[in-house]
């Protein structure tokens, strides 16, 4: 070996160094990236670490721009920053409308960084959009400093109302005194020590003109840390009402009709910690879906400092309970069953349990003759579930050959076991529909052949979920045989393809804010285990018989259901573990089989109006299931394609369901 040569490092390392500085620059630089590591290793271990390793030499190897495009940095820089160009742009447009909305800014405020403090009025200052008022109410601040400082901010600025309280209420009875200022038709909701961009306000007043019903309105949402750094963006669904259960989605920014607030009666004094998601709650109550309006933009920067629960939910313990006591609360006023609890990463909702067992048919769908041995699998679920099976229906898949399909026709009938195959029609579609006329069952679940279910509630669980008001097809989380996560439900892509969440994410991770593991609608969940209501399929005709694959043939049944009004509903309660066949459950399944080809093109020709699914986000790439960003992002949330007045259409986003589950007058 040459001397030059043995001072080279080797390609390995090489790739290793770029595998590190990568993980850093993804990370917010070393510091950030060192406390990130800590609190992956107290939360998920070496899995977390394995994971996010494969992440970055994934990302890497799509190319070098995937550096900047998973960068936020870079990506804001790109996308989601306003210069004096496209400032002008703003002004222009606004010149142009017919009416300009009064915004009222609400700002409770107690002991507070004087710095922080003043950035947060300086930012509401910066706004492009001129309509606005800051309505600020002290609580009553012991710190030095706090009156004087704003008081020389409202000498300087007429449209910031100033209020000092002369006792210490809390941040509800602040809130509350704040609102008493407010005179505009709408009222933004902004913490002390955090900050807007300056579009912020331009974008909110625009999506109330282009919705004149609109009762509540949320964007997307960042983090900024003591240097001015953002991170952590959150790019979240339109209004998702199960997913609304689980966390408080709208939170930052989030835009209410002032006269709403006060029908609903104001802030309530005892949810401090939570009262922003209190008042959200008992407004949703009272709106429809095409009320509640996501901008899918970064219009909050949420300050991250140790005493605030951008950084740390531990730091406001108290935040957790009032969250459960309101969201206990919505369950009452609507009469719905049930219960919340807060889980550590959210809120899980528990069905009420059914009364009574349900009578429940099980229709098995056998791929391959090697997947499973229909008497065993039988024998194993009925042992290993706590809810009374009614009878298994066996449905052969076309994808058997004449030789598999006679010899597990054989098992079936020796054991005196019902089975659907060739002599039921030609596609997998048709046959399940014939199983489902046979069977009793007041609920059907579809299973894949293989299937094995986590825990004995499995059943019980994914049943309730489908009695839920407002719920049509209910849907389990899916892993592999190693214990990789492969499915926390289906996105519908602009091009017709149908995607799995979270697919290959490790089995701690939480997934995306949370989201692979609180309960939330989708489009369509996977075929491999599903509960529905056997009077809900029979409504619509159970599985269109065109269908040759069932990933198609339920996602189309869940679309056509929701058209009727029903939600479908993804749960992390229920995790079945699939077999090694299930080879459609990847990220995009499309194009696999002759099968799968032939589906997807009828899939696009059907439901190809679907451009954006609303429970993503533009701002998110199609490209891997990790929800990475898109650059540029989709549907004209780029600056330079934003600021025209023609993209309003695909800016602003509405409920995908025109059914309010939440509503009084629907239950």
């Amino acid at each position: 070996m040459s001397a030059n040569k043995s001072r080279s490092p080797s390609g390995s390392s090489w790739r290793r160094l770029s595998e590190i500085k990568r993980a850093i620059q993804l990370g917010g630089g070393f510091r950030r990236t060192l406390w990130l590591l800590s609190h992956l290793w107290i939360t998920e271990g070496w899995q977390g670490y394995a994971w996010r390793i494969r992440l970055v030499r994934n990302s890497a190897a799509t190319g070098p721009q995937s550096t900047s495009i998973n960068d936020y940095r870079s990506w804001y820089h790109r996308h989601d920053s306003l210069d004096p160009l496209q400032r002008r742009a703003l002004v222009s447009d606004m010149q142009t409308w017919s009416r300009r909305p009064l915004i009222s800014v609400l700002m409770p405020v107690f002991n507070p960084r004087l710095e922080w403090l003043e950035q947060a009025v300086q930012s509401v200052r910066a706004q492009a959009y001129p309509d606005w008022e800051l309505c600020i109410a002290d609580d009553a601040s012991t710190h030095a400093g706090v009156r004087t400082l704003l008081q020389s901010l409202a000498r300087q600025e007429p449209r910031i109302k100033l209020a000092f309280r002369e006792k210490n209420g809390h941040i509800c009875a602040a809130s509350n005194t704040a609102l008493e200022m407010a005179g505009g038709e709408f009222v933004a909701l902004l913490d002390h020590d955090d900050l807007l961009p300056p579009q912020a306000l331009y974008w909110v007043a625009r999506a109330a003109l282009a919705h004149p019903n609109a009762g509540l309105i949320y964007s997307d949402e960042d983090k900024i840390d003591e240097k001015g750094r953002r991170s952590a963006p959150y790019f979240k669904p339109a209004f998702n009402y199960d997913l609304f259960l689980s966390q408080n989605m709208v939170s930052h920014l989030g835009v209410f009709r002032r006269a709403l607030v006060e029908t609903v009666g104001r802030f309530r004094e005892g949810l401090e910690g939570s009262q922003d998601y209190d008042l959200a709650l008992r407004c949703v109550e009272q709106l429809r879906a095409e009320q509640i309006v996501h901008i899918p933009r970064v219009l909050y920067h949420w300050r991250l400092h140790g005493n605030s629960t951008a950084q740390n939910m531990a730091a406001k313990p108290y935040a957790a309970a009032a969250g459960e006591l309101a969201l206990n609360a919505h369950l009452a006023r609507l009469s719905q069953k049930g219960a919340i609890r807060y889980a550590g990463y959210g809120y899980q909702y528990l069905p009420a349990p059914m009364e009574g067992p349900q009578r429940i048919s099980i229709l098995v769908y056998l791929r391959t003759e090697a997947a499973v041995h229909p008497v065993s699998m039988a024998a194993h679920l009925r042992e290993a579930t706590d809810h009374p099976i009614l009878e298994f229906l066996w449905v052969l898949c076309p994808s058997l050959t004449v030789t598999e399909e006679s010899r597990l026709a054989a098992q079936l009938s020796a054991s005196g076991n019902r089975y659907f195959g060739s002599r039921h029609g030609l596609t997998i579609a048709s046959r399940v529909n014939a199983a489902a006329q046979s069977a009793a069952g007041e609920q059907l679940v579809l299973l894949l052949g293989g299937a094995q279910p986590r825990h004995p509630e499995w059943l019980a669980q994914l049943a309730t979920h489908a009695m839920r008001a407002g719920v049509g097809v209910a849907g389990a989380r899916l892993w592999d045989h190693n214990g990789t996560l492969i499915q926390a439900g289906l996105f519908v892509n602009g091009a017709g393809a149908l995607a799995s969440g979270h697919y290959g994410q490790a089995p701690q991770y939480k997934g995306y804010f949370g989201r692979s593991a609180l309960n939330q609608s989708f489009h369509a969940v996977s075929a491999a285990c599903i509960a529905v209501r056997h009077s809900l399929f029979d409504s619509v005709g159970g599985l269109a018989p065109g269908w040759k694959t069932m990933r198609y043939a339920v996602a189309d049944l869940c679309l056509r259901l929701s058209a009727q009004g029903h939600r479908t509903l993804w749960t992390p309660d229920v995790n079945v573990k699939l077999p090694r066949s299930a080879h459609d459950e990847r990220w995009h399944a499309g194009g696999q089989v002759p099968e799968a080809i032939e589906d997807a093109g009828l899939w696009s020709r059907q439901w190809g109006r679907i451009t954006e699914d609303a429970h993503y986000n533009p701002n998110l790439s199609w490209e891997r299931p990790h929800f990475e960003l898109a650059s540029p992002p989709r549907g004209g949330t780029d600056h330079a394609a934003g600021t025209a007045p023609d993209g309003v259409a695909c800016v602003f986003r509405t409920a995908p369901y025109a059914a309010t589950p939440w509503a009084k007058a629907s239950l």
